[in-house]
């Protein structure tokens, strides 16, 4: 279709669809697309008070693949700091303008000679913009351009999306039009907006490995996927040769016809700091088991010290103005003043006045500290004493995550790595620690490790197959 043809085209209402309608359609779509082919292992039903969900059509056991899933849209983020060339992600090289004049920038001829580019090239060179170089702002505004060059069929899977609506969208929607207004159609203005809607409740980001630099996707089946504070999945992304697909397993068993829960925010905040963030980000106040548990799980992440020395939980955790009560002396605090004493918190030396050891924030400062300590290939100067502290500083972080009943998470199989790290160079040095605890850890993380590797094996070898 020619673009004025695709910029004419009249845009359907948004259609939530039964069911079986969008079983049908992702499914007729993963099939077409080249996405997993396997043994389906889900549909997606009604949720209750969730909206839709993805649920499991039979027994998947810890380690197996659900499902995998190429993004139908992705691109930078519109609030990204960096630039990087439009295809490769690349940070670190030097970008120029592309030569056909599109206004994209690039490190490579290889990278703007990349077939992925012809459209939008093509795209924005039709709107002849006035920019003389490459734009930042073009650049940030790319995902939602692409959106704007989706196939029929991709569209068809996008209205069927849920879009939320606020601020934010309305910010991303007038920073495009301030860089396109009189080049887009009221068709295309109004078909911005659903797919900026969608992004803001549904988009995954793709972190790019050895990089510091991210993307976003948007994966209509991940789409689906609810929140849960103690998610059943976990998943990552193979590499831009392969469309970044985002492969998503199963981190604890998953009964048939149960949900399939992903998480949208860090598993180790606590509860007042994940409803707020899925509240700011997501438009939802999670009402989870773990949420409404004060303790969460009997970790107390969220509690704070009383005066007396014992510790203050809330007394209503899924109310952000409930009263915070000592489990000792029975002394009452608001939730504003603990606010207030967590952000006036400058330096280590403060947090053990005010914050347990088992605060999320003070288990967050651990976490920084062991990947920091960890980062070098070699650990021959670290002491004796650090490499003690390293270890318990990882199998305490590691024993809390069993006790929040999250399973084998990806975060979890990356902390069990560095922990095998710190200990070969403790056998190294000979320092005699209880090795059975810590060779369990480790054989768990290679556990998820071989998992994961044979899930891509899988979905590689499905795709052979139907080629």
């Amino acid at each position: 279709a020619t673009w004025e043809a695709r910029r004419g085209r009249q845009m359907r209402a948004p259609d939530a669809g039964s069911r079986s309608d969008m079983t049908d359609v992702l499914e007729a779509k993963l099939t077409k697309r080249g996405r997993f082919r396997g043994d389906r292992k889900w549909t997606i039903s009604q949720s209750g008070t969730c909206g839709r969900g993805v649920f499991a059509t039979c027994d998947i056991a810890s380690g197996e693949l659900v499902f995998a899933d190429l993004p139908i849209l992705h691109g930078p983020k519109q609030s990204c700091d960096l630039v990087a060339c439009t295809s490769c992600s690349d940070i670190t090289r030097p970008l120029r303008k592309c030569s056909r004049n599109c206004h994209l920038p690039f490190c490579s001829e290889r990278c703007e000679n990349d077939e992925s580019h012809n459209k939008e090239c093509c795209y924005l060179r039709s709107l002849n913009l006035t920019e003389e170089e490459w734009s930042p702002h073009i650049f940030r505004a790319l995902t939602l351009i692409r959106s704007l060059l989706m196939t029929d069929d991709d569209r068809e899977v996008v209205k069927h999306l849920h879009a939320n609506r606020g601020k934010q969208v309305d910010i991303q929607v007038s920073s495009l039009l301030s860089l396109l207004g009189n080049k887009l159609t009221e068709t295309d203005v109004s078909w911005v907006r659903h797919c900026s809607g969608v992004l803001d409740g549904t988009a995954f980001e793709i972190e790019l490995e050895d990089s510091a630099n991210s993307l976003k996707g948007l994966f209509p089946l991940s789409a689906l996927m609810n929140h849960n504070c103690v998610p059943n999945t976990r998943h990552f992304y193979t590499d831009r040769a392969d469309g970044y697909r985002m492969v998503v397993v199963a981190s604890r068993f998953i009964p048939r016809g149960t949900q399939i829960f992903t998480s949208y925010c860090p598993l180790l905040w606590g509860t007042s700091l994940r409803r707020t963030f899925l509240l700011h980000t997501k438009h939802f106040q999670c009402e989870c088991e773990r949420c409404q548990d004060a303790s969460e799980f009997g970790t107390n992440l969220q509690a704070v010290k009383c005066s007396c020395e014992k510790i203050m939980l809330p007394e209503d955790p899924t109310n952000f103005n409930s009263e915070w009560k000592c489990e000792d002396c029975g002394g009452l605090r608001s939730a504003k003043h603990n606010i207030m004493v967590q952000k006036s918190l400058q330096n280590p030396n403060e947090l053990d006045k005010f914050l347990p050891e088992g605060n999320y924030i003070r288990i967050q400062m651990k976490i920084d500290e062991v990947f920091k300590k960890t980062k070098r290939m070699h650990l021959e100067d670290i002491t004796e004493e650090e490499l003690r502290n390293i270890s318990h500083d990882c199998i305490m972080i590691l024993k809390l995550i069993v006790q929040l009943k999250l399973g084998n998470t990806r975060f979890k199989g990356r902390l069990c790595e560095r922990l095998s790290k710190v200990y070969r160079e403790v056998n190294h040095k000979g320092v005699h620690m209880d090795s059975q605890e810590i060779e369990g850890f480790i054989e768990c993380g290679q556990t998820i490790e071989n998992e994961d590797r044979r899930a891509v094996t899988k979905i590689l070898s499905e795709i052979m197959d139907h080629k």
